[in-house]
């Protein structure tokens, strides 16, 4: 079976759109759990600040 120029390079422009959704929907999951993350580490770093200063208090309290 041949293929013509045309519907080979059609083939190669889906599969570049195909992979830069696959590249953005990662990118956003990654974005997500950095966020999540970077949070988490902000929750902490507030608590250890608070028990160095003798305030021994919970987040979110």
């Amino acid at each position: 079976m041949l293929v013509g120029k045309g519907a080979v390079r059609e083939m190669a422009n889906d599969i570049d759109k195909v992979v830069r959704e696959i590249d953005q929907i990662t990118q956003s999951k990654i974005d997500r759990v950095s966020d999540k993350i970077d949070s988490e580490l902000n929750s902490c770093g507030r608590e250890l600040t608070n028990a160095a200063n003798g305030k021994n208090v919970p987040a979110g309290s």
